[in-house]
């Protein structure tokens, strides 16, 4: 079976879906530390403004994912191109943490490996 555009943004969705999960639960564990006063109250809001900035910026990433339009890309590499670029602008714009465009860019070409060795 070959590897289609739709079962990359499956799997990418997934993905983004827990990284942002896995934000969450640094912000449980920052709000713990916090209260067990393992950290300062200064240091726990710099965390959490961090925290939120890579929520947001996950976010709006998923955005642009649930609206691509898969048939104006011919191959899963034209779709990584144009969501890795539209990633950069997005975030950008958005004053989000730009590292993001990297890690969904690292992610993609992991789910492609994964699925020419699982999909062919």
């Amino acid at each position: 079976m070959k590897a289609t555009k739709k079962q990359f943004i499956t799997l990418l969705s997934m993905t983004m879906e827990d990284m942002e999960a896995d934000v969450e639960d640094l912000m449980k564990h920052c709000e713990a530390q916090k209260e067990q006063h393992e950290i300062s109250e200064y240091v726990f809001r710099e965390n959490m403004t961090v925290y939120e900035n890579l929520r947001a910026g996950i976010r709006c990433m998923r955005k642009l994912l649930e609206e691509i339009d898969l048939d104006s890309h011919a191959e899963i590499e034209d779709l990584i191109t144009a969501l890795e670029a539209n990633c950069r602008d997005h975030l950008a714009e958005g004053g989000y943490a730009p590292g993001l465009a990297s890690t969904l860019k690292r992610k993609m070409e992991r789910i492609v490996q994964y699925m020419r060795e699982q999909l062919g």
